[in-house]
């Protein structure tokens, strides 16, 4: 998305109350649109699996074992150094530092 008038920012620094209509037509959706992700993301991991697409964010303990699609990520929570975070590659599940 591109600004309408960003030679307008540069020229001042507004305040909260100075911020001009234009920007905060462009900004505002797109916060309300991120807010809304974020508070999505938080409501999955109460689950403890978020799904984007075919792969998944999941939050386990132990090694995981499921059998999601290549990119997929875990997270470890009883994990050391470079077995907290893993990535599914290939069919197989490797642990990151």
């Amino acid at each position: 998305m591109a600004l309408e008038n960003p030679r307008a920012l540069s020229q001042q620094t507004p305040g909260a109350d100075q911020v001009p209509d234009w920007l905060k037509r462009q900004l505002i959706p797109a916060f309300l649109s991120l807010r809304s992700l974020l508070i999505s993301m938080a409501d999955g991991f109460n689950g403890g699996v978020i799904s984007l697409g075919s792969i998944t964010i999941r939050v386990v303990t132990g090694v995981p074992t499921q059998a999601d699609v290549d990119g997929s990520i875990a997270f470890r929570t009883d994990g050391g150094a470079g077995t907290t975070m893993y990535h599914r590659e290939a069919g197989v599940w490797v642990g990151r530092a």
